[in-house]
């Protein structure tokens, strides 16, 4: 009896072990891959400028506060659906196991899932209404103000 216990119990083990494994698997692959849309939506040539006549500090704000304008961007009801539902599919189809290339192939593997996801993530910005995207900047920009006063 004692035999059988420890085989269940061990068989228990290697399910949540695994379960547990594939389950951060798939939020770390998460959270990188919205790291991937908000960077790639961030980057531009000003950021790029900035980081040469600044460093790494004026990066580090650039970067940051283009995230902030993204991340309000998604939540602000006023910017199109289309752009989040396929944001949210890009990053999805990237987390996935399953695609048109297999994730097993070291670089070709995550070339199509990050291909996308920056695509995608470039075209949410630019279906975003300018006059949303310029209130969101200065919303960001003051709070991060505010926050560096006090």
């Amino acid at each position: 009896m004692l035999r059988s216990v420890r085989t269940y119990v061990r068989r228990i083990v290697k399910v949540v072990r695994h379960a547990t494994r594939w389950w951060l698997e798939g939020v770390l692959g998460f959270i990188g891959f919205a790291l991937v849309a908000i960077l790639s939506a961030v980057f531009d040539r000003e950021v790029v400028e900035r980081w040469q006549v600044e460093g790494l500090r004026g990066l580090g704000r650039a970067v940051g506060l283009g995230a902030a304008v993204y991340l309000r961007l998604l939540r602000d009801p006023r910017t199109p659906i289309v752009g989040k539902l396929l944001l949210g599919f890009a990053i999805a189809y990237g987390v996935a196991r399953v695609d048109l290339v297999p994730d097993n192939r070291a670089v070709r593997g995550y070339a199509d899932d990050l291909l996308l996801v920056v695509l995608v993530s470039r075209a949410f910005m630019r279906m975003c209404p300018d006059d949303v995207v310029e209130e969101q900047a200065r919303a960001a920009a003051f709070r991060r103000a505010r926050v560096e006063a006090e």
